[in-house]
């Protein structure tokens, strides 16, 4: 069975969406440089897409050049409408990423949970409702999946990251996005 893989580009996150597309994984797009997952990924894609295995060699970072931000993982989450209550059609996703987290290799990692709208609705609903949704995506892995609390911390973004800004109400802006947490 073929698969057909879009792409919007293939800047820095390139790489991650061809190491994807070579290990067989679900449908990847690159948008903006949030690797977004449009099928079901398996954990192991999962995890070798969030928590990249570090290459070796000598790195120097001089103070004036920032260091590469950890790579962004999104899913399409669907929700009903005006609301952080997650549909049934996107808990493959959510069970995916917890069977990731609870892997013996993986519990000392931890994530990021970013929920982001579409511009519909002002500033302040927007924040305020991509809060939730990240929270409710937080409360399904801990309560379903047994993953510490701890490890998660959720981020309201609202509109104020769309991948398709030229596009604000497109459903590809509302998302919810994952990346590592390295945290004390």
């Amino acid at each position: 069975m073929k698969k057909r893989f879009n792409f919007c580009g293939f800047a820095a996150g390139g790489f991650l969406v061809a190491m994807l597309l070579a290990s067989g994984a679900a449908a990847a797009e690159e948008i903006n440089g949030v690797t977004v997952m449009r099928e079901v990924p398996d954990t192991y894609q999962l995890a070798s897409a969030l928590f990249p295995k570090p290459v070796r060699g000598l790195v120097i970072h001089h103070e004036e050049e920032p260091v590469a931000d950890s790579p962004k993982i999104a899913f399409m989450i669907n929700f009903e409408y005006n609301s952080a209550r997650v549909l049934d059609d996107s808990l493959p996703y959510l069970d995916t990423l917890g069977k990731m987290l609870s892997q013996k290799n993986l519990r000392d990692k931890d994530l990021i949970i970013e929920g982001h709208a579409d511009a519909k609705g002002g500033y302040t609903y927007n924040l305020s409702l991509s809060e939730q949704r990240a929270q409710a995506v937080k409360r399904y892995l801990v309560s379903v999946h047994h993953i510490d609390a701890k490890r998660l911390l959720c981020v309201g973004k609202g509109n104020t990251e769309l991948l398709n800004p030229d596009k604000p109400f497109a459903p590809e802006n509302r998302r919810v996005q994952f990346l590592a947490w390295h945290h004390e």
